[in-house]
């Protein structure tokens, strides 16, 4: 596994990428590192990659922006279980889009079966 980050010593983010691999196993989809003024995706599933980039990429051509300007975030929800622990999901279908070069955001809602609004985490 090769991480690559601006912002973590190529070890440190590796550390962390495993941490979280071993942590939630085969079902973690993505690890972002965030700092008051940046962010790094440390890990990005490579079956989810291919599809999520090309339609990031869409997205912001609808809205006249350049896609390294863009930085989307997924709603969660969290919920206490009966039996202990959270129950968490996110909204894929309406993620939050900023323009970081315009300093602008807002809820983008996707007409895209693909993307759960409750997305179980």
């Amino acid at each position: 596994m090769s991480t690559e980050s601006e912002l973590l010593p190529a070890d440190t983010a590796e550390r962390v990428v495993t941490l979280c691999r071993t942590a939630v196993g085969d079902s973690l989809r993505s690890v972002t590192y965030f700092t008051r003024d940046d962010y790094d995706q440390l890990y990005l599933r490579s079956d989810l990659a291919k599809d999520a980039e090309a339609d990031l990429q869409a997205i912001c051509e609808q809205r006249h922006m350049r896609r390294e300007d863009a930085v989307f975030l997924l709603i969660a929800t969290l919920r206490p279980k009966a039996e202990g622990g959270l129950d968490i999901t996110v909204n894929r279908r309406a993620p939050v889009l900023i323009d970081t070069q315009r300093m602008t955001g807002r809820q983008v809602v996707l007409n895209d079966s693909r993307y759960e609004v409750q997305f179980q985490l």
